[in-house]
C-alpha cells in the first residue's frame, strides 16, 4: 500500500478517537487518517480529478508497553500543545489545568531538554516514517465522502485491515490532546463531546 502513495504528499493527519470505521463489526479505540491530495511529480498533478485518497490505520490499546512509533508522534504533539499553553499563559489567557496536568507538562519539558527532539530527522527519513504504517499491509477500499462537513463525496478510502497497537497510557494521552486542543487564539478548538470523543461513526 505504501508504494501506491510514494509520489504524493501527505496533506493532513487526522486523529479520530474512537475510530470511525469498523471491520466485520469490530470497532477500534482510534484511527489515524492520512490524506493524500497533490501528486509530488508535476506530470501527475492534473490526473487527480479532485479526489482525496484517505488511508486509515486503526489504533488499539492492547500493548502493555508504549509503542515506539506512536510515541514519536505523541511527543511531538505534546511539545506543540505545551508551547501553546505557555504562550497563552504569557498572553494572560492561562489554560484551566489541574495540578497533576501542570506537573505532567513540567516533567515533559524537562525530558525534552535532556534528549534531542524526535522530529530532528532528515526529509528522506521523515517521508519513510509517514509510510511506515502502510508497509506490506492489505486494505479494504471503497468510494465515499468526507466524515466532516461539507461531507463531499470525493474520497477514495483505503482502510488497512489490521490495527496498530499502542498502550493504554498512550491512548489516554491521545484522548487528552484531542479533547484539550487550543487554537491560535487560545480558545478551545476541538469538537470533542463531553467524553472526549471526536469520531463520526461510519
Amino acid at each position: 500500500l505504501s508504494d501506491s502513495f510514494h509520489s504524493r504528499y501527505v496533506n493532513t493527519i487526522e486523529l479520530k478517537v474512537p475510530g470511525e470505521h469498523t471491520i466485520n463489526g469490530t470497532s477500534f479505540d482510534g484511527e489515524m487518517q492520512f490524506s493524500f491530495v497533490v501528486n509530488v511529480l508535476d506530470e501527475y498533478k492534473s490526473n487527480r480529478d479532485h479526489q482525496i485518497a484517505m488511508v486509515v490505520r486503526h489504533l488499539t490499546a492492547s500493548k502493555t508497553k508504549d509503542d515506539d512509533y506512536m510515541e514519536m508522534f505523541l511527543e511531538g504533539w505534546e511539545a506543540a500543545a505545551d508551547r501553546t499553553a505557555e504562550n497563552c499563559t504569557a498572553r494572560g489567557t492561562p489554560f484551566p489545568e489541574t495540578p497533576h496536568q501542570l506537573l505532567a507538562r513540567t516533567q515533559r519539558r524537562h525530558r525534552r531538554r535532556l534528549r534531542a527532539s524526535p522530529w530532528s530527522v532528515g526529509g528522506k527519513k521523515h517521508r519513510k516514517l509517514l509510510r511506515q504504517p502502510f508497509r506490506n499491509q492489505y486494505y479494504y477500499g471503497y468510494r465515499g465522502s468526507l466524515t466532516v462537513p461539507p461531507c463531499s463525496d470525493i474520497v477514495l478510502w483505503y482502510v488497512v485491515d489490521n490495527p496498530m497497537e499502542m498502550s493504554a497510557g498512550q491512548l489516554r494521552r491521545l484522548r487528552h490532546l484531542v479533547a484539550n486542543y487550543r487554537d491560535a487564539q487560545c480558545a478551545l478548538g476541538t469538537y470533542a463531546d463531553e467524553g472526549g470523543n471526536v469520531n463520526r461513526p461510519i
